[in-house]
């Protein structure tokens, strides 16, 4: 039977599934239909992103009029303050939120500049430096070293409080100052060995690779060193657990012995 070459295919059977090809009309309905159902998803999300972009244009609108009336009232308010003293215009800047007013000044500035940004105007020439100076201003903090300095047996309780909020944010102040220094002292210190590396690089090409070599080959031994302790560290951690349930097992055989002798 396996012999016979012919047999694998004399048993091979075909067997043709009811099938009936699509005609034209078929074909060119369907494909129509198709196009139609791709051209009503196309239109539903470039509607979907035309309501959006409204929403978004309406959403900016009412922001910059909010921004305009805002900068508007600042802008009455310092114009005001420039035709007052100093004692007579303290308590409206410090109702504004500000210490002085220079800083009530410099936001003014960036807030004017800002809002002619958002707007697409053409901007002046200083616009660009106010806005960064106010963004600057807007993140340090004020520190009264005043009454961080006065004794607490003088300070009301409201004033003591006030103390120990301006202790912690002074803290975290010098924190910052002191983290982005370290910061700046290790990009620094980065630069400078790249530098050095691309200079030894460019020295002896030949040597600079020989060294990485080395380095690569020292890194490679020091890891498999480390692999081989660890497991050498493993095999006596095992064992020494296990002299440790031997003696435990021991001292509890000797405990029921003597119990044993003991209750005859």
């Amino acid at each position: 039977m396996f012999s016979n070459p012919q047999y694998a295919s004399q048993q091979t059977m075909y067997v043709q599934l009811p099938w009936n090809p699509e005609s034209q009309e078929s074909r060119t309905a369907r494909l129509e239909k198709q196009r139609q159902s791709e051209a009503r998803a196309e239109a539903r999300k470039k509607s979907a992103a035309d309501r959006l972009k409204q929403i978004h244009m309406k959403k900016k609108a009412v922001k910059l009029a909010s921004q305009e009336v805002e900068v508007k009232r600042l802008s009455d308010v310092l114009a005001a303050v420039n035709q007052m003293s100093e004692t007579e215009a303290m308590p409206i800047i410090v109702s504004e939120g500000f210490r002085s007013v220079e800083a009530f000044k410099i936001h003014v500035d960036g807030m004017e500049a800002q809002l002619r940004l958002d707007k697409g105007e053409e901007p002046l020439a200083g616009d660009e430096a106010a806005i960064d100076l106010m963004q600057k201003k807007a993140k340090e903090v004020f520190i009264d070293e005043e009454l961080l300095a006065r004794p607490n047996d003088e300070l009301a309780p409201h004033e003591l409080k006030e103390k120990k909020r301006m202790r912690l944010l002074k803290t975290q102040q010098e924190m910052r100052q002191k983290a982005a220094i370290e910061k700046e002292q290790a990009e620094a210190k980065r630069l400078t060995e790249e530098k050095q590396e691309e200079e030894r690089r460019l020295a002896d090409p030949d040597k600079y690779l020989q060294e990485l070599q080395k380095d690569y080959e020292a890194a490679v031994a020091k890891g498999k060193d480390r692999r081989k302790r660890l497991r050498e560290e493993k095999t006596m951690t095992v064992v020494g657990s296990n002299s440790r349930i031997g003696r435990e097992a021991r001292e509890r055989m000797r405990l029921v012995a003597e119990a044993a002798f003991i209750a005859g």
